[in-house]
């Protein structure tokens, strides 16, 4: 659970995306890292140019806002 803005839990989730293979890595090891707002999450996949990743993941969430899946 997370806590929203108004402080009301609300339920984490994580959904996959994208899968398939790339010719060439983008990133080198996978590190979490907290990012305070959606503009410059952009800016940092652009910087490692896969910003298309940030837009289909944006994308999805946008979209899947407010529908409940199984």
């Amino acid at each position: 659970m997370v806590k929203n803005t108004d402080v009301t839990e609300m339920p984490n989730s994580c959904h996959l995306v994208w899968e398939g293979i790339t010719t060439q890595r983008a990133f080198g090891d996978i590190k979490f890292k907290v990012i305070p707002t959606e503009k410059q999450a952009r800016e940092h996949f652009q910087k490692h140019g896969v910003e298309h990743y940030w837009d289909l993941a944006y994308s999805s969430a946008v979209l899947g806002s407010g529908v409940d899946e199984p």
